[in-house]
């Protein structure tokens, strides 16, 4: 009597552990396109996998004669539900951090916030900024997110960033929370790259710095594809409709695709390396085509 008691009370303990697993998961998605429009496609996904938070890119700040500048501004036409967080994401090319930018966190934060009074985006917690910062560009892209998470302090909010692979080996930047771009792992300019949206292979060698890493990270796995036209084997770039770039003689368009099991063997793949990092999984990203690429029953595996 006694050991099927006890047996009992560890069915119960481990059901209650899976629960508990699974409501901490977090479902998120990027929304990358620069007009905001959910469709009815796109508000069936957020029912069917309970998307709790959208990580929406309001603009981008590209560098011109007269400086950084914003480029891009998102064209909001929808109303966000209102039982998902928004997180504001900018994404700022690297040479704008080849300067030293003293007013531009004040700048981007004003800007993000005057467009969530104008839409009506409310409870803001967190702003995003996504940069492909190196070595050369790190000191001033450091000092600017420290002064991005200054003015949001002062509000109350938190400062995340991206975190791309090549970046778990450099110093860590001052942020309160990191997302793990775990895509754009290949050399999309060379043509024998397997894969250059995801391989495991490109994956694998920098897992090992997943333990250590001392800012809180979560991860973001990708969905889209690329369609990049070579001109006699060199590289001319990525088509995103047909026709973006004039027919050629010695056009070679290859469609590059992340396929199921890979998305889900590298997510394994993190998840051995540091399990906290997919308490947040976010798919990227957040359109009618990359939404008809899986089935729902796919996309149900991946936010598993």
């Amino acid at each position: 009597m006694k050991v099927k008691l006890y047996l009992c009370l560890l069915c119960l303990t481990a059901l209650s552990c899976s629960t508990d697993t699974e409501q901490e998961r977090i479902h998120s998605a990027y929304y990358w396109t620069t007009t905001f429009h959910l469709s009815d496609q796109k508000i069936d996904f957020l029912h069917d996998h309970n998307i709790r938070r959208l990580y929406v890119r309001f603009f981008d700040v590209v560098m011109t004669d007269n400086g950084a500048m914003p480029n891009a501004t998102i064209d909001i036409q929808d109303t966000v539900p209102a039982d998902i967080e928004v997180v504001p994401t900018v994404f700022i090319m690297n040479d704008c951090m080849a300067l030293k930018q003293d007013n531009l966190p004040t700048k981007i934060v004003e800007r993000i916030l005057k467009i969530c009074r104008t839409h009506d985006i409310p409870n803001i917690h967190e702003i995003q900024i996504d940069c492909d910062w190196t070595a050369r560009t790190q000191d001033n892209y450091f000092k600017f997110l420290e002064g991005v998470g200054k003015e949001l302090k002062q509000k109350g909010m938190d400062l995340t960033v991206t975190i791309r692979l090549h970046q778990l080996n450099m110093m860590i930047p001052p942020a309160d929370r990191g997302v793990l771009m775990v895509y754009n792992t290949g050399d999309v300019t060379d043509r024998s790259c397997r894969n250059p949206i995801l391989d495991l292979r490109d994956v694998t060698p920098y897992l090992s710095y997943l333990d250590d890493y001392k800012l809180k990270l979560s991860a973001a796995y990708p969905v889209f594809s690329w369609d990049v036209l070579f001109r006699d084997s060199i590289f001319v770039g990525i088509q995103h409709y047909e026709g973006e770039y004039p027919s050629m003689p010695g056009d070679t368009l290859i469609s590059h695709t992340p396929e199921k099991t890979e998305i889900l063997q590298t997510k394994q793949a993190v998840e051995e390396a540091a399990s906290s990092v997919n308490k947040e999984i976010i798919l990227y990203d957040l359109s009618d085509k990359n939404l008809e690429r899986f089935s729902r029953e796919d996309y149900a595996a991946f936010y598993e």
